[in-house]
């Protein structure tokens, strides 16, 4: 696929992210998809549904023997048109930190945000130490998200503040004074901040294949 252009690299620079659709195959996401709902749940995602619907409780994981295989799920990181558009943002090779599984739950909807990592947070503490500036490409990482199956605005999705990645070093005595940060850890909940301060959240959807980098 081809890189980003000039308007979505302008946009990516401007709002802290950029979703960009299609650059995994349907079949590719098929695959990777199975094999992360066999880690997770040890069965398929409607098994789990169906399950949850006969007895009105989640069913405990099944440990599978052997273990579910993660190549699909590994080949996504080595994928070409991917490491091309994370070179593009980052301006430089790419190296590899980690990878997580992000994972729907038939209780998601009835617990929705009230969970721990349910507020509006910030990942930077969890990928580099150095303190918050408007100079964002100083940090030298982007996060990823892979839309392995599509995802609707009913269906949970992650939500971003276009620009909030050059609001924080302004924030930041209005975070502490609200106790949303203490200096030291991850930023927890900013909804506590006066809303006037923020930008209006985003709903990240797309079809499967759809790549969110941020």
């Amino acid at each position: 696929m081809p890189p980003l252009n000039d308007a979505q690299y302008q946009q990516f620079l401007r709002d802290g992210f950029i979703l960009v659709p299609g650059v995994f195959s349907q079949e590719q996401c098929d695959a990777a998809l199975e094999q992360v709902e066999l880690s997770t749940y040890g069965m398929r995602f409607s098994e789990l549904l169906a399950e949850f619907d006969r007895t009105g409780e989640v069913p405990a994981k099944v440990k599978l023997d052997p273990p579910p295989a993660r190549d699909a799920v590994e080949a996504l990181i080595a994928h070409e048109p991917l490491l091309d558009l994370i070179e593009q943002c980052l301006g430089d090779k790419p190296s590899y930190i980690n990878e997580g599984d992000f994972v729907r739950h038939p209780l998601a909807d009835s617990r929705g945000q009230d969970g721990e990592h349910g507020g509006w947070h910030v990942d930077h503490w969890r990928f580099c130490y150095l303190p918050y500036s408007e100079q964002f490409q100083q940090y030298g990482y982007v996060n990823m998200w892979v839309f392995l199956h599509d995802i609707e605005p009913d269906g949970a999705p992650v939500n971003v503040m276009p620009g909030s990645h050059k609001l924080l070093p302004e924030l930041v005595p209005q975070m502490m004074d609200a106790g949303v940060w203490n200096g030291s850890d991850w930023i927890r909940d900013i909804r506590h901040l006066p809303q006037d301060k923020l930008p209006k959240p985003v709903a990240a959807t797309g079809k499967a294949g759809t790549v969110l980098i941020y």
